[in-house]
């Protein structure tokens, strides 16, 4: 018995090598595909899955500017018009500066002689799972939303003129959900 182990544990062994070797590549196949897809495209450019995700937990967190659903959740088209309220945002080159993302974080969780950094970062990390830079990251994406649709809309986003730019964004947007 173990005369015909010893003779073909060779090819045991090899048998679990290449084994292990094709799990591997598929393995790594897989996670590649997972971290090159995308959700859709927004004005010709990839919008990622973080980027999708980052949209909807900012809509989840803050009062959108524009209130296009009823109920609680942000729906896959709102989260679209406000990917595209974003790229519109940046190539228009909107500000928004690190003291307006401080005040703004401040707003939410107290004046300057109430805010404490230490609950805010727990508050962050416990409440959103999220890192605090991530998050400044997400504020300093609704001001400038927020600061865009203001630029075009400065009274009343209900206005008909603002409903018009909203619809030629969308257009020019060419959105393609994947």
């Amino acid at each position: 018995m173990f005369n015909t182990l010893r003779k073909h544990s060779k090819t045991v062994i090899w048998l679990i090598i290449i084994a292990f070797i094709l799990w591997g590549a598929s393995s790594l196949l897989v996670s590649q595909n997972r971290s090159t897809s995308y959700a859709g495209e927004v004005f010709g450019r990839k919008v990622s899955y973080k980027e999708y995700n980052d949209i909807s937990k900012m809509l989840s967190v803050f009062k959108p500017p524009l209130e296009t659903s009823q109920t609680g959740t942000a729906s896959d088209d709102e989260i679209w018009l406000y990917i595209a309220l974003k790229r519109e945002a940046e190539q228009t080159k909107i500000p928004a500066d690190d003291e307006s993302v401080r005040l703004e974080i401040q707003k939410m969780f107290g004046m300057n002689e109430l805010f404490d950094p230490r609950r805010y970062e727990e508050w962050v990390r416990d409440v959103l799972k999220e890192n605090p830079r991530n998050f400044e990251e997400l504020v300093r994406t609704q001001i400038r939303i927020r600061k865009l649709i203001q630029s075009v809309a400065p009274q009343n986003a209900e206005n008909p003129a603002f409903q018009e730019w909203v619809t030629a964004l969308l257009r020019r947007a060419r959105i393609k959900k994947y």
